[in-house]
C-alpha cells in the first residue's frame, strides 16, 4: 500500500517537474503593419522666391513697376491698394527730374556789403537770406513768376537782383509687383485716384526700369544735355545755367 502512495506521490512530482522546464511555447512577436508614406506639405510662399527688382521673373511670372510717387504717404496708400488685391509690391527709390528751380541772388561788392545789405532786407521783413561770400540768396522758387515777384519786390531797396535757373533732382519711389499667370493687371487708373498727388503714374516692365544706360562711343566725351558730346556751357543737371537780370 506504502509503495502505490509513494509511486502515485513521484509520478505528480515528475509532472509537475515536465511542466516547469518545458512552460508555455513563445509566441512570435506581431508583424509590423505597414504605414504609407506621408506627403510633405509646403507652403505656397516656398514654391517660389519673389523676384529683385529689375531680375528674370521665375517661370510663368512677369515682373512690373507702378510709379513714381514722390513721397512715403502715397507710396503708402498705393502698397495698400496692391496688398488687397493680393499682390506683394516691392518699395524702391531711384533719382528722378524735378524740373526747374529759379533762384533769387544779389551780388555784392565786398563780404561787409553783403551783411549790411541782409541785415537791412531782414529789417524790412525778408526772412530767407543766406549771405555767402559777398553774395546773398534770398528764396528759390519753382515758378519763375514767384521769383519776377521776389525781384520786383528787391529792387525797392536800392539793390540789382538777378534769376539763377537750375535743374533740380528729386526722390521718387517706385513699386516692383510679380504677377503670376493668374494674376490681373495693376490698375493704375485706381492707384493714382487712390494715392493722389500732380505726378503721374506709369506702368512698365522692371527690366525696362533699371537697364543700364549705353556707353559712350570711343573718343567722345560725355554726353551734353542734348544727347551730343558735351561742349562749354553745359551743367550735369543737363540745361546751362542761365542768370537774367
Amino acid at each position: 500500500m506504502k509503495a502505490a502512495l509513494y509511486l502515485v506521490a513521484f509520478a505528480n512530482i515528475a509532472f509537475l517537474g515536465w511542466m516547469l522546464l518545458i512552460g508555455e511555447p513563445a509566441r512570435e512577436p506581431p508583424a509590423p503593419v505597414g504605414v504609407a508614406a506621408i506627403p510633405t506639405l509646403k507652403l505656397a510662399v516656398e514654391s517660389s522666391s519673389p523676384t529683385q527688382a529689375g531680375a528674370p521673373p521665375s517661370t510663368g511670372t512677369r515682373c512690373v513697376t507702378v510709379g513714381p510717387f514722390l513721397d512715403a504717404a502715397q507710396t503708402a496708400k498705393a502698397a495698400a491698394l496692391l496688398h488687397g488685391e493680393k499682390l506683394a509690391p516691392r518699395q524702391r527709390a531711384e533719382e528722378t527730374s524735378g524740373g526747374t528751380s529759379f533762384a533769387v541772388v544779389i551780388a555784392l561788392p565786398s563780404n561787409a556789403e553783403a551783411t549790411r545789405t541782409a541785415m537791412r532786407l531782414r529789417s524790412a521783413g525778408i526772412k530767407d537770406i543766406e549771405v555767402s561770400e559777398a553774395r546773398l540768396a534770398v528764396g528759390t522758387f519753382a515758378d519763375h513768376a514767384e521769383a519776377e515777384a521776389r525781384v520786383s519786390a528787391l529792387r525797392r531797396f536800392g539793390v540789382a537782383p538777378a534769376i539763377e535757373e537750375s535743374a533740380r533732382t528729386l526722390q521718387a519711389f517706385w513699386l516692383d509687383v510679380d504677377l503670376g499667370p493668374t494674376d490681373h493687371a495693376v490698375d493704375v487708373a485706381a492707384i493714382q485716384a487712390t494715392a493722389g498727388g500732380n505726378a503721374a503714374l506709369v506702368l512698365k516692365g522692371c527690366a525696362a526700369a533699371t537697364e543700364p544706360a549705353a556707353a559712350p562711343a570711343a573718343g567722345a566725351g560725355p554726353p551734353s544735355a542734348n544727347g551730343g558730346p558735351a561742349v562749354p556751357g553745359d551743367r550735369p543737371g543737363g540745361r546751362p545755367s542761365r542768370a537774367t537780370a
